[in-house]
């Protein structure tokens, strides 16, 4: 009897675990890498100069693998520049933000708690930002 019991679990074991399937799960890495940054730096093809104080880089997750990105100045909303369809790929310890726009180039990375962004427009100028997780 007790033979047959354990026989009788085993199959049901068995049974059990072989019907369950591990689903393959993408890594959010926009999770990772999402948050403010303070503007620690500002250069563009006429110059450089400080950023204000409350001058930001805002990172928000728009899925696994996307994000939306915003320079937040501290002078009001109209300034603002937002890429709304960023993607993201992470090479080693860094992940990697890009987006194509008809006029510009959108390359950043973020290093730990550095975010280094660069947006290159069609016409020769560029905008480079250096800004430090909060």
């Amino acid at each position: 009897m007790k033979k047959t019991l354990w026989g009788f679990v085993s199959l049901l074991t068995a049974l059990l675990f072989s019907s369950c399937t591990v689903e393959s799960t993408d890594p959010d890495y926009a999770s990772v890498i999402t948050g403010t940054y303070k503007m620690t730096s500002y250069v563009t093809k006429s110059g450089s100069s400080t950023p204000s104080a409350n001058d930001n880089m805002v990172i928000e997750r728009k899925s696994d693998k996307k994000a939306i990105v915003t320079i937040d100045y501290a002078t009001g909303e109209d300034n603002d520049v937002e890429a709304d369809d960023v993607s993201i790929v992470k090479t080693g310890d860094d992940y990697n933000l890009t987006q194509s726009f008809t006029n510009a180039e959108l390359k950043a990375t973020v290093s730990g708690t550095i975010l280094t962004y660069r947006l290159d427009y069609n016409d020769g100028s560029y905008v480079i930002i250096s800004a430090t997780k909060k």
